[in-house]
C-alpha cells in the first residue's frame, strides 16, 4: 500500500515519463499489474481531486460573513 502515498507514486510516475530516470533511481521494478507506472498517475490524480474537493467543500460550508 506504499504506492498510495503520493511521495512514492511521484517517482514511479516520473519514471514512466522519463525513461532515464529509472537508471538513476533505486526503485524496484514492479511486476504486478496494479503496480505499473501508469497507475501512479491515477493515484496522483486521486490525491489532487480528493484533497482539493475536500478543501473546497470545507471552505464552502463555513460561514465567513
Amino acid at each position: 500500500m506504499g504506492l498510495l502515498n503520493p511521495s512514492t507514486a511521484f517517482p514511479y510516475a516520473a519514471r514512466a515519463l522519463v525513461p532515464e530516470f529509472a537508471e538513476i533511481t533505486l526503485l524496484p521494478e514492479p511486476s504486478a499489474v496494479y503496480l505499473q507506472n501508469w497507475i501512479c498517475f491515477v493515484v496522483l490524480a486521486a490525491w489532487l481531486v480528493v484533497s482539493l474537493s475536500g478543501g473546497y467543500l470545507r471552505f464552502a460550508r463555513r460561514d465567513l460573513g
